[in-house]
């Protein structure tokens, strides 16, 4: 679709203003399935100078594809600095509202074994917004996880990042807290 290709060179392009960029991810969300899901997967890992860009394109592509997006979204998140409340307003936060409940935990659970450290805590996130209280083994099993959550407090907070290990067990803790 020749229209398709030129909104996502619009949206792609550095030189345009941040709204302009935005707005485009929505006109290629409106085209609708198939044709905007791997146009917006494709956008979530291209470098562009607006920071909001990655978010706004995997949340857009979440919107598009529903539930049969999420891996598949997910897993195409490059491994770089990820602010949490920017992470659980788009993503994490977006696939935890998501339903069938039933689709959405299962591909949540698969997600838990991948080797990257962003997907698996997307994953985990998720879940604990879900308050699946069942799957509080599994997240506390990530307890020993090393991978330092980079950006977590966002640019500049002084504080230091936790490891993903370290919020897999406060959300293991949260979820075990509800179930009793």
């Amino acid at each position: 679709m020749p229209s398709l290709d030129a909104i996502v060179t619009i949206a792609t392009d550095d030189a345009m203003p941040p709204e302009a960029g935005n707005d485009a991810i929505g006109l290629v969300r409106s085209v609708g399935m198939p044709q905007c899901l791997p146009a917006l997967v494709g956008m979530i890992p291209h470098p562009h100078a607006n920071p909001r860009f990655r978010y706004v394109a995997a949340q857009n592509a979440l919107k598009c594809g529903a539930t049969k997006a999420i891996k598949e979204v997910v897993r195409v998140l490059p491994e770089m600095a990820y602010e949490h409340r920017d992470m659980e307003g788009t993503i994490s936060g977006e696939i935890a509202n998501m339903s069938p409940r039933a689709e959405v935990l299962a591909a949540l659970r698969e997600l838990l074994g991948d080797k990257k450290w962003v997907v698996r805590w997307v994953a985990i996130e998720a879940l604990a917004a879900m308050k699946s209280v069942e799957d509080a083994p599994r997240i506390a099993a990530m307890g020993k996880a090393s991978d330092r959550l980079v950006g977590y407090w966002g640019e500049g907070s002084g504080k230091e990042d936790p490891t993903l290990g370290q919020r897999a067990k406060e959300l293991s803790e949260k979820l075990g807290k509800g179930s009793k």
